[in-house]
């Protein structure tokens, strides 16, 4: 995002929900906060100078210690509220506390900073980190287990990594040594990204090494990930995408990587709509109305067809379309929904594509489609062409 006007500054404000009053020495902990955005401007922690949740703890000699960033998990549009967990990681001194709740643009500013005030106090006791202390809930060990596995093996993948002579862009095809270099830190563990802009299509693609996974890699990626991190609840969004296609009650639709379980997909067979939902990953806790087997989905049509943050996931997005594309029945509609038309949440590995400059209409023209705009610009519509 760029960098907010003074007056844009002024209007957010943090508010701390859910508090942690008390923790032992070097752990970590969390705290509940609700981001209102009263500005004209949505917040992301998206580059040039993303915007993130931090804090200070600040010792009673009145020594302060910035603490780690999080990130928004999503954009906070303006007029909008969201509730975000944060991560904070205790002083590794015991003693008596306050810890300043707040957030920083980068290379802008800080909103505790006067004239702001968009910042909470919390005094906190943080203890000696005792034997006991160390007895967690049995799943809260587990996910630190796996983020630290995680960590690490992306740390081995890295330093053995060698930037290529020549790139090949997955979208155009094209290949040279003349790309534009994006680079992020992941989020979630995987280190440095590193990222190619195509000089020919416009698109940003990568990390090669997420792009080049096998299957069983890519499915280990994302059940660790979901092991460790809860999304949001994106029903509102879904049913936004879904009635794009102009849906009847007569007509048969699908949601195409909904996961195990959609609530937007409960949402509108209760309404009357006949959609299910496909995700080869759900697993058999999946919902009576999510299918998981592609032999299965070869044999099916419908009528229209609908992904939500989806195609910046995809390893080869031209032929996910063209099978997409074959599910169709004369006449039917695609609806693709993401962010990620833009260059936006670049700090998470599993965004594989970004469909900047024209690479969108490049894509859809290999996979024999054509792409129309709507009135959300996270939200396309693909037909044959």
């Amino acid at each position: 995002m760029q960098p907010l006007s003074d007056h844009d500054k002024s209007r957010i404000d943090i508010r701390v929900i859910d508090e942690p009053t008390h923790g032992s020495a070097g752990v970590n902990l969390t705290a509940k906060v609700a981001v209102t955005n009263g500005s004209a401007v949505s917040l992301a922690t998206t580059a040039p100078d993303p915007f993130h949740l931090s804090y200070f703890w600040v010792s009673q000699d009145g020594k302060s210690i910035e603490g780690v960033r999080t990130a928004l998990p999503r954009t906070v549009a303006p007029n909008n509220t969201d509730q975000i967990v944060m991560s904070i990681q205790s002083p590794a001194t015991p003693g008596c506390y306050t810890l300043r709740v707040t957030a920083v643009q980068e290379h802008v500013c800080w909103f505790f900073e006067p004239p702001l005030s968009a910042f909470r106090d919390i005094q906190i006791s943080i203890g000696e980190r005792r034997r006991e202390s160390l007895r967690v809930a049995p799943a809260k060990l587990f996910r630190e287990l796996i983020r630290r596995k995680t960590t690490e093996r992306w740390r081995r993948w890295n330093r053995r990594y060698k930037t290529p002579s020549r790139v090949h862009c997955p979208i155009c095809l094209y290949s040279g040594d003349v790309f534009k270099v994006h680079r992020a830190e992941d989020a979630f563990g995987g280190g440095c990204l590193l990222r190619f802009e195509c000089s020919e299509c416009g698109g940003i693609f990568g990390t090669e090494k997420m792009i080049s996974l096998s299957k069983r890699q890519l499915a280990r990626e994302y059940r660790e990930l979901y092991w460790t991190y809860d999304e949001g609840d994106t029903t509102e969004t879904e049913l936004q995408t879904f009635h794009k296609l102009n849906p009847t009650k007569s007509g048969i639709y699908l949601n195409y990587g909904c996961g195990k379980w959609s609530k937007a997909i409960q949402i509108l067979r209760e309404k009357g709509f006949n959609i299910v939902g496909y995700d080869p990953t759900a697993g058999r806790a999946k919902a009576t109305f999510v299918i998981s087997s592609e032999t299965q989905l070869r044999n099916m049509k419908f009528d229209g067809l609908m992904s939500h943050n989806l195609l910046e996931h995809l390893q080869d997005p031209v032929t996910t379309l063209q099978f997409m594309k074959s599910l169709l029945n004369d006449g039917g509609l695609m609806v693709h929904a993401t962010p990620c038309y833009r260059y936006e949440y670049e700090y998470s590995r599993f965004h594989l594509f970004f469909f900047t400059g024209n690479s969108v209409n490049v894509m859809a023209y290999r996979a024999g489609l054509i792409v129309r705009d709507t009135e959300y610009p996270n939200i396309k519509i693909f037909t044959s062409a």
